[in-house]
């Protein structure tokens, strides 16, 4: 475990006797000038506690299994103490000054201590730490000035974004396909590792380079469909994928593996013939809602990789948006 970094020895383990406890109240200090407590009430925003019972949905995306809150000096970033509450709302004292606050929700390996701030931050979490009922979330208050006795809110984010999609039929009346049915839908070149802080770890792991494989944390970015739809047919599906941030350039060469931009891939048959339709989103970011809405006008591609020079296979539209009610951006591709 990580150890802050201690200038002032006495003082400071004389603070963290008042502070460890939740819900505590405070404790006499004694070693030197006395110094005056106040109440801080901590309460998290963006998350919802949920009692894990039998009838809680797992598809609940603002689930709290459990969190931490870390409290850091502003002015020089170093740890005071931590707090670990299953409910996201923390009550601890703390002497007048000006602190950051850092709040992590359902990370499964985090420490209890960090040195700092940035260490805090710059830490790893997997995208196969989510889950349904269960996602990691962070968040932070910085240069807050505690003066008395106060509540105070840290706004909390997901670090995966979602991704949703519908599916039209509009086949031309000269596209001679007798039986269409939508086999399935994934994600590709999906980041396996993001920092608390939303930085995609280029060095992986990836999954699904290129195309499905073996490797992946399953339903996260993967599900059948087995749906036929007709010449002018619409399909909501009832299935949500998430993935980690990924800024990365696109790679112009498919013939081998290179870090490149996440893509949905609807896999269908067309009467005997395979065919994928691929829409790239060209930049994954935390906590943002991608709806994809695909109209099918004849045979995609011959690979999950393979971007087509044209969009006559189909046309279609990305809404992006923040992971909450709200406008967003549209863009037709």
């Amino acid at each position: 475990m990580r150890m802050p970094g201690i200038r002032n020895t006495v003082l400071t383990e004389c603070w963290l006797l008042a502070l460890l406890a939740v819900s505590c109240r405070p404790v006499d200090c004694h070693c030197g000038d006395e110094l005056e407590l106040h109440a801080v009430s901590v309460a998290l925003a963006g998350a919802t506690a949920v009692v894990k019972a039998a009838g809680v949905s797992p598809e609940d995306e603002n689930a709290v299994a459990f969190s931490r809150l870390y409290v850091f000096h502003s002015d020089t970033g170093e740890a005071l103490t931590s707090c670990l509450s299953d409910s996201g709302v923390y009550d601890l004292w703390l002497a007048e000054g000006t602190y950051d606050f850092f709040a992590v929700v359902n990370g499964p390996q985090l420490d209890a201590v960090y040195a700092t701030r940035e260490e805090l931050l710059a830490d790893v979490t997997l995208l196969s730490d989510n889950a349904p009922g269960c996602f990691v979330m962070a968040g932070g208050l910085t240069d807050h000035l505690v003066r008395e006795d106060e509540k105070i809110t840290v706004e909390v984010r997901r670090v995966v974004a979602k991704v949703t999609f519908a599916l039209h039929t509009d086949f031309d009346d000269l596209v001679p396909i007798r039986r269409f049915r939508v086999r399935a839908a994934y994600l590709t070149n999906v980041v396996g590792s993001a920092t608390l802080a939303g930085r995609l770890l280029p060095e992986g792991p990836w999954f699904h380079r290129m195309e499905c494989t073996a490797d992946g944390p399953g339903d996260l970015i993967q599900g059948t469909l087995d749906h036929e739809m007709q010449r002018r047919d619409s399909l909501a599906p009832d299935m949500t994928l998430y993935a980690y941030p990924n800024d990365s350039e696109d790679g112009h060469d498919r013939s081998f593996w290179t870090t490149r931009c996440t893509r949905l891939v609807v896999e269908a048959q067309a009467d005997s013939t395979v065919t994928y339709y691929p829409v790239t989103i060209p930049e994954v970011v935390s906590n943002t809602h991608y709806h994809i809405d695909i109209t099918i006008r004849n045979l995609g591609t011959e690979h999950p990789e393979d971007i087509p020079c044209d969009h006559c296979f189909a046309s279609v539209t990305v809404s992006v948006t923040p992971w909450t009610a709200g406008t967003g951006l549209q863009v037709e591709i």
